[in-house]
């Protein structure tokens, strides 16, 4: 019996494309499988960069509360560090310089004497800001909720975050609202750094704008159309200090 050779040459055509389909199949699921890690490995980069800055501005707060608990009054607690001088040294001209602050640094939250704890500076792939303490702010009703005036809170911020890295400080702080409040006051915390007055009469935000309020919330982080260069995109605040 003869070999049919037009049967065979079908087949193996058969089996070609069935292996080219294959192929193609699996290379499609690489693909999704590639574009799904990364877009899961972005989200995971954003949770831990926001659990780092929202831990860190709670560890500052921790210092601050501590020093306090020692003695220190609050118009004497100095955030100077090392790299406002990079000649080395405290000097009167300095960011932070704070002349209220004891001379041995037991109120200084970034020395040794005082609380010991390290200024970090956030990494630049997140912003091209820094942290900023200030104190001449008042978030709505804090502390009190009954009432929506009182002295200025210290707080720390900072800006020119994403809107990814937003929301997922506010998934880390406990804000439920998954769309960042806006707050579009012209300036609505200070350029100025602290330097040891609180006193009242700041600007107060209340983030009447958009979804949700901040009002009465003393970590959070909101979308902003300040002009100012801190406080573009997207600023996370902590207050340090809540005052009356």
């Amino acid at each position: 019996m003869g070999i049919n050779t037009h049967t065979e040459s079908g087949n193996i055509l058969v089996f070609i494309l069935i292996t080219i389909v294959l192929l193609g199949a699996i290379t499609a699921a690489i693909t999704r499988s590639g574009g799904n890690t990364n877009e899961t490995g972005s989200y995971e980069q954003n949770s831990i960069n926001a659990s780092r800055l929202a831990s860190y501005a709670e560890s500052v707060k921790t210092a601050v509360q501590m020093l306090i608990q020692r003695g220190c009054s609050e118009n004497q607690i100095s955030f100077w560090h090392e790299d406002t001088n990079a000649s080395g040294g405290e000097n009167t001209g300095d960011d932070y310089y704070n002349a209220n602050a004891p001379s041995d640094n037991s109120c200084h939250v970034f020395q040794p004497e005082g609380a010991g704890l390290t200024w970090i500076s956030p990494s630049s792939n997140l912003t091209n800001q820094d942290w900023r303490i200030v104190g001449t702010s008042t978030i709505d009703e804090v502390p009190d909720p009954n009432t929506s005036a009182g002295g200025n809170e210290l707080v720390m911020y900072l800006g020119g975050l994403s809107s990814d890295s937003c929301t997922q400080i506010n998934l880390k702080t406990g804000f439920s609202i998954s769309t960042p409040p806006t707050e579009d006051t012209a300036t609505f915390f200070s350029t100025t750094l602290y330097s040891g007055t609180l006193g009242t009469g700041g600007t107060n935000i209340d983030c009447a704008e958009g979804t949700g309020t901040c009002t009465g919330i003393q970590s959070l982080c909101i979308a902003s159309d300040a002009a100012d260069a801190h406080l573009q995109g997207y600023v996370f605040y902590h207050v340090l200090i809540a005052r009356i």
